[in-house]
């Protein structure tokens, strides 16, 4: 796949402000992201895709807003399982986990085994066990 020039300058502007820089101030920003590192740590041994801080790319973009930072990783043997079954599951894989503030408190929400079973109309199959079972060591 070829990437044209006006893409690969949009991915390099958006990952460059993924990177880890100082909270912008407020206890509330180390809260969500000392639960984003939580979850970091607990996702070691899966593949990072990528992670994405909203809040600290609206304050470099001149906007506010509440802490946002989503982890997205993967496991390639539990995508597969789940992918063999549904293809159109792919658009909720691989694993994401987002840590973001709610009501002046840290919060978290993930795409659950059930919105993915729902959603794709899958059975409790093998895959889902195990996508399951990997974000209950996640979490």
């Amino acid at each position: 796949m070829h990437i044209g020039p006006p893409l690969a300058l949009s991915l390099l502007v958006l990952l460059s402000g993924c990177g880890v820089q100082e909270p912008p101030a407020g206890y509330l920003y180390v809260e969500v992201d000392e639960v984003f590192e939580a979850i970091q740590s607990a996702a070691g041994k899966y593949n990072e895709v990528v992670s994405i801080d909203h809040s600290r790319l609206a304050a470099m973009a001149g906007e506010t807003m509440p802490p946002a930072r989503v982890y997205i990783f993967s496991d390639p043997v539990v995508n597969t399982a789940i992918l063999q079954e549904q293809p159109l599951a792919g658009l909720d894989l691989p694993f994401r986990i987002l840590s973001y503030a709610e009501e002046d408190e840290p919060a978290v929400l993930y795409t659950s085994t059930e919105f993915i079973e729902h959603r794709h109309g899958l059975t409790k199959s093998v895959g889902l066990r195990q996508y399951d079972d990997a974000l209950g060591r996640v979490l």
